[in-house]
C-alpha cells in the first residue's frame, strides 16, 4: 500500500501478464464451458482464429450508436441469407438435411462466411491486437490441467496452497490478495476467525496460506479466484496434543547397558589383536 493506503495496480495489465502469474501459481483456469477453448478447436484448417461477429460488422459495444450502426447493417446481411444456405449445403449438407445445426454452429459458420466473404472492413478477417483479448491457456504444454497431481520432495501434492493476505475483516465476505489477484476467502475455522481476524486495520501485515479451490477467466478477461484459509492445527486439538497422553517421554539417561569407556575400548581392541596375531602360532 501506499501512504494513503491505496493500492497501485494495472486494471488493463493484459492476458500476458494473467498467463505468468496462472503459472507461477501453478493453477490451471477455467474457460466458460459454452465457448470452446481457442487452442483446442475443432477445425484446424485455419492458421488463425476469425474474429467475433462484433468485429466482422465493425461494430463497436463502447459507440453509444451502436444500435443505430446494426439496424443500418442488418440489410446487407439478411440478403446474404441465401447464399449463406448454399454455402452450409456445400460444407455439410446432411447437418442442413437434418436441422442438427446449434446456436453456436451456426454463429461460428455465420462468422466463417462473412469473413470469406469479406464483409466489412478487410483487415477485420482474423483477429487483431484490438480482438485478442481472451486469456490463452497453457496448451498442455506445462501440464497445468484441472485435477493434475504434481510430484514434490514430500510426496504427491493434489492442492494448490499459495501465500496471501487478507484485505478486509468486516462482514463474512472476506477479500485476498493472492498472486496479484483478489480473491473471495474464506475460513470456518473458530481460530482464525476469532484471533487472527481480530488486528483491525493491521490484517494485512499477516501471511496465511490459502488453498485455491476455483479459478476462472470470462469473456471479457476478468480473473475469478475462489481460495479457503488453512488454519491448520484446530485450538482443541492443539489443548489435547498439550496433555499428558501427547506429552514426549523423556529420554533415559541411563539404560541396561552402561556406556564404554574409552580406556576398556582400546585395551579390548588390544587383547583381540593380540589373539588373531597369536593364532597361527
Amino acid at each position: 500500500d501506499t501512504l494513503e493506503r491505496i493500492t497501485t495496480f494495472e486494471p488493463n495489465g493484459g492476458a500476458q501478464w494473467n498467463r505468468l502469474r496462472f503459472q507461477e501459481l501453478g493453477i490451471a483456469p477455467k474457460y466458460n464451458p459454452g465457448k470452446a477453448n481457442p487452442l483446442f478447436q475443432g477445425s484446424s484448417s485455419h492458421a488463425d482464429q476469425l474474429a467475433p461477429f462484433s468485429s466482422i460488422l465493425n461494430v463497436n459495444s463502447g459507440n453509444a450508436t451502436t444500435q443505430k450502426v446494426v439496424n443500418s447493417r442488418l440489410p446487407s446481411v439478411k440478403a446474404m441469407r441465401n447464399e449463406f444456405k448454399q454455402w452450409l449445403l456445400s460444407k455439410d449438407p446432411e447437418a442442413l438435411k437434418n436441422k442438427s445445426f446449434t446456436p453456436r454452429d451456426l454463429h461460428s459458420f455465420a462468422v466463417q462466411f462473412l469473413s470469406e466473404r469479406g464483409f466489412g472492413n478487410g483487415d477485420s478477417k482474423r483477429l487483431n491486437k484490438a480482438t485478442m483479448k481472451n486469456v490463452v491457456g497453457t496448451g498442455g504444454l506445462t501440464y497445468s490441467l484441472p485435477g493434475k497431481l504434481k510430484n514434490s520432495p514430500n510426496g504427491v501434492v493434489a492442492k494448490n496452497i499459495v501465500p496471501g493476505r487478507f484485505l478486509n475483516i468486516d462482514g463474512n465476505d472476506r477479500l485476498a490478495a493472492i498472486g496479484g489477484f483478489v480473491a473471495n476467502a474464506s475460513s470456518s475455522s473458530p481460530m482464525t476467525s476469532q484471533v487472527d481476524y481480530n488486528m483491525g486495520d493491521f490484517v494485512r501485515e499477516l501471511t496465511f496460506p490459502f488453498e485455491v479451490q476455483q479459478a476462472s477467466v470470462e469473456d471479457n478477461g476478468r480473473v475469478m479466484l475462489r481460495a479457503k484459509v488453512v488454519s491448520g492445527i484446530s485450538p482443541r486439538a492443539r489443548l489435547q496434543m498439550s496433555g499428558r497422553n501427547y506429552q514426549q517421554r523423556p529420554l533415559r539417561t541411563g539404560g541396561r547397558h552402561p556406556a564404554v569407556r574409552a580406556e576398556d575400548s582400546t585395551k579390548h581392541a588390544e587383547e583381540l589383536l593380540s589373539i588373531l596375531t597369536n593364532f597361527d602360532k
